[in-house]
């Protein structure tokens, strides 16, 4: 719903041989202790002010602008301006929906103000559809829980409370496409039967950029038992069914981070039965998840966030959640790493 490297300069000595000299020929061998000089390439600068950037499905560059088609999804990347020791900031994202030729997204925080935009190449009204924010899990730096996030004349407005080491990501559908109509009903309080839950997981494998034009992202099988290799991202999906009318329940998800050859998910809510997923190596050799997080609906879309309590201990992620059939499905994405 994802998927950082530093580079590291080695010193080194070389040893340089003189030529022949005197009438005995006797070679001389001369040791220099003058470092060799290597290019590294810089690492790239993180904005000190605050920044906001998109990336569409053909590029693997965050851009201030993108061409954007019906049916592709777009990333946006927000960095809250400051320093790593800088305190929090409350960053407002107000999307545009649309329908427009042109759309725009704005960030504002500290004073500061960043904008993307949009662009229909064929001049076409588009819109932006099923927003969702990620969530990182511990120990990774996170902007959750939302302050507000809500949606209404022709736009999406989100708030959140962020520092300059968590950069707020928010995902989106390009418009318009035919999505299911979500399930709008009053909260209730009536007490029904522990709600079914369902443990399935979808693998992703690494992302390519190709020259040739992005095709429409096609749903990934869900299964419960899938086979990954280091660098796939594990898709583990949660879903309830039960009484529509009835209250929320509470949904625990556990996680195994390895490592292991074979890793378990699982859900359950109390009273009702726990369903597992399981994860195996393709080759044989431990595996581990890392860079966990959970992907949170923007309303009109019923969504089962904010947390009610998570914790990365003892090699396994816990999760809980307060949901039911009409929110969307628990969604968990982390990257696969040998062991």
């Amino acid at each position: 719903m994802g998927k950082l490297v530093w580079p590291v300069l080695l010193g080194a000595v070389t040893l340089a041989v003189a030529g022949c000299g005197g009438s005995s020929h006797t070679a001389k061998h001369k040791i220099s202790t003058t470092p060799v000089k290597r290019t590294v390439s810089p690492r790239p600068a993180i904005p000190t002010v605050l920044t906001e950037t998109v990336r569409g499905p053909a590029s693997k560059d965050f851009l201030p602008s993108v061409d954007a088609r019906s049916g592709e999804m777009l990333l946006f990347k927000t960095y809250v301006p400051g320093r790593v020791t800088s305190p929090a900031e409350t960053v407002s994202l107000t999307f545009a929906s649309g329908p427009g030729a042109t759309l725009t997204v704005t960030a504002k925080a500290h004073g500061e103000t960043s904008r993307v935009r949009i662009v229909s190449p064929n001049h076409k009204s588009l819109t932006l559809q099923l927003l969702r924010y990620n969530c990182s899990l511990p120990p990774v730096p996170t902007f959750c829980p939302a302050k507000s996030a809500v949606s209404a004349h022709h736009r999406y407005v989100l708030r959140f409370s962020s520092t300059h080491r968590a950069p707020i990501y928010v995902s989106a559908v390009v418009g318009p496409v035919k999505t299911p109509a979500p399930k709008v009903v009053r909260s209730s309080s009536s007490v029904v039967p522990p709600y079914a839950a369902t443990e399935v997981v979808a693998v992703r494998p690494p992302a390519t950029v190709t020259s040739s034009p992005a095709k429409k992202s096609v749903p990934l099988p869900q299964l419960a038992t899938a086979t990954v290799k280091p660098g796939d991202s594990v898709i583990l999906l949660t879903h309830l069914k039960g009484t529509v009318l009835g209250a929320r329940q509470t949904v625990t998800v556990t996680i195994d981070q390895g490592p292991g050859t074979t890793l378990k998910a699982s859900a359950s809510v109390p009273g009702g039965r726990v369903t597992t997923a399981t994860i195996k190596s393709a080759n044989g050799s431990p595996i581990a998840i890392v860079l966990a997080h959970y992907s949170c609906s923007v309303p009109p879309t019923p969504t089962f966030c904010p947390a009610r309590h998570i914790a990365a201990q003892s090699h396994r992620y816990t999760l809980k959640f307060s949901a039911s059939p009409t929110t969307a499905a628990i969604v968990v994405i982390g990257t696969v790493l040998a062991g």
